[in-house]
């Protein structure tokens, strides 16, 4: 992360209080974008789903796939929690686990009132989704013989919007979803330091940010063969909205009175780059499986992610590939098992420094699920394990964490 302009400490201290507290701040952070999967079945199969797209979650990984469906259908799904642990070497800085909460999914599709309910194969077919795809709570104390420190930090992102497919011939179809992108995050960090006497050093920031964009998504799925089946979703740059942001800070030294300074004058921009997925999937055999997709993540260039006029803070992104595999296996007519590896690499653009506030692993997920489904009716249970690490001439940092989640879906 690049700073310019007069960039105070409380920048640099911010950015290291945020890589303390978890590496990095789930996917709504500047330099991830694969983060959560959203969707029960996709996201057991590492969120290789763009070739494949045969249910509701089709609204968010290609909206084309949604004609693979009929009548109306209702998903739900939330996580449990997350535990997550951060070791960073050479680091005085308590690391003890983390507990998170993380993403919920609502999403309807229906065939249109126009067209029979009955059809085996609609032409059309809409859908409206609200995916909360990253939901992150974080609190940490880390104690020193003389100084206690405190480090707070929430972040959500949240998808709403509508989606849409057309069946143009009977193994090509295409469709769009138009979202809008909402992020909202607080971070909070105090220090106090015992003085001479009963005299107490103290240093807090707060900081309160929000950011409304939108994105449109478009695809197209082809399937020459009952087994074979591909797929293609580009997702826009994100339309910038406008957001807002709060920074408080309250300072106070031996012998002095309690110092504050405030600004409301700020903004907040999170941007998300043009995105394309090429996916396919093989039916190896009626109980097996197996899934691929390959996302190409463009540049950015630099833009202002927070500013207020007592600090500047910009990001400057790169181009990032990032890759993912899924496979199911049926153990029974009713019992699927799926296991699925994604990558989740940084778009940090440039050298990366040597200090805890530059440091952005790269990570790799491996997921799974097992569950109890029927024509109507599903229940399932999943999980993820996320790992990576970063090495610089004085630190090493290396991040686990692990995320549950259950996932019901109804078709009327």
């Amino acid at each position: 992360m690049r700073r310019h302009g007069p960039a105070l400490a409380f920048a640099r201290a911010l950015t290291l209080a945020l890589t303390l507290v978890g590496g990095r701040f789930a996917a709504a952070d500047e330099y991830h974008y694969q983060g959560n999967p959203v969707g029960a079945r996709a996201a057991a199969m590492g969120g290789a789903f763009t070739g494949l797209a045969n249910d509701n979650a089709a609204a968010f990984y290609n909206p084309a796939g949604m004609v693979l469906g009929t009548g109306t259908e209702l998903s739900l799904s939330t996580s449990v929690y997350g535990v997550a642990r951060d070791d960073i070497a050479g680091s005085q800085g308590a690391q003890p686990p983390t507990f998170l909460a993380f993403p919920s999914t609502f999403v309807l599709v229906k065939t249109p009132f126009w067209v029979k309910q009955d059809d085996p194969a609609p032409r059309h077919r809409y859908g409206l989704a609200v995916l909360v795809t990253d939901f992150t709570k974080i609190a940490r104390q880390g104690t020193t013989a003389d100084s206690t420190t405190l480090l707070k930090t929430s972040d959500a992102t949240t998808y709403a919007g509508l989606a849409y497919a057309y069946r143009w011939r009977e193994r090509l179809s295409f469709g769009a979803s138009a979202f809008l992108v909402s992020r909202a995050l607080t971070r909070f960090e105090q220090t106090s330091r015992t003085g001479s006497g009963s005299d107490v050093e103290l240093d807090r920031r707060e900081i309160e940010g929000s950011h409304l964009g939108a994105q449109i998504f478009a695809g197209a799925l082809y399937r020459p063969t009952e087994r074979w089946s591909f797929g293609l979703c580009v997702r826009t740059p994100s339309f910038d909205l406008g957001g807002s942001l709060k920074l408080s800070q309250f300072s106070k030294r031996p012998g002095s009175p309690l110092d504050e300074q405030s600004s409301t004058e700020g903004s907040f921009t999170s941007q998300l780059p043009l995105t394309v997925i090429l996916g396919g999937a093989w039916h190896a055999h009626e109980r097996l499986l197996l899934s691929a997709d390959l996302s190409v993540h463009a540049p950015t260039g630099t833009y202002t992610a927070l500013a207020t006029p007592q600090m500047t803070e910009t990001v400057d992104k790169g181009a990032v590939v990032n890759g993912a595999i899924g496979l199911e296996i049926l153990l029974g007519r009713h019992v699927p098992l799926r296991t699925g590896f994604y990558t989740d690499r940084s778009a940090r653009a440039g050298a990366r420094g040597t200090s805890l506030a530059d440091l952005d692993p790269d990570y790799v997920v491996f997921t799974g699920s097992i569950g109890y489904e029927t024509d109507r009716t599903a229940i399932v249970a999943g999980g993820a394990l996320e790992t990576g690490s970063v090495d610089t001439p004085s630190f090493r940092l290396e991040r686990q964490e692990i995320r549950w989640w259950v996932a019901a879906s109804y078709r009327l």
